[in-house]
């Protein structure tokens, strides 16, 4: 079974689930699960637009960021500001 066939299995069991999670249960990077995730729930973009990106998060308005770190979940909103 493939990495892809065996993250999709995953998900359909537990949609909630986080990448981080699935790696741990197979044993593989996280970014190799976020790699093999369907179409759908993934865009990965070259490193090469990463200033436009930034540029771009700059007008989103206020954001909220989540970060989980071994189970201690930290939430925070803010404003990307103008450097």
């Amino acid at each position: 079974m493939t990495l892809a066939q065996q993250v999709q299995d995953i998900l359909t069991e537990n949609p909630a689930i986080l990448p981080a999670e699935i790696a741990n249960q197979l044993n593989a990077s996280e970014l190799d699960v976020i790699q093999a995730m369907p179409a759908d729930m993934v865009t990965l973009i070259d490193a090469s637009h990463y200033l436009d990106v930034l540029r771009d998060i700059k007008t989103w308005g206020e954001l909220t960021l989540v970060i989980d770190v071994d189970g201690s979940i930290f939430e925070g909103s803010f404003r990307i500001p103008d450097c």
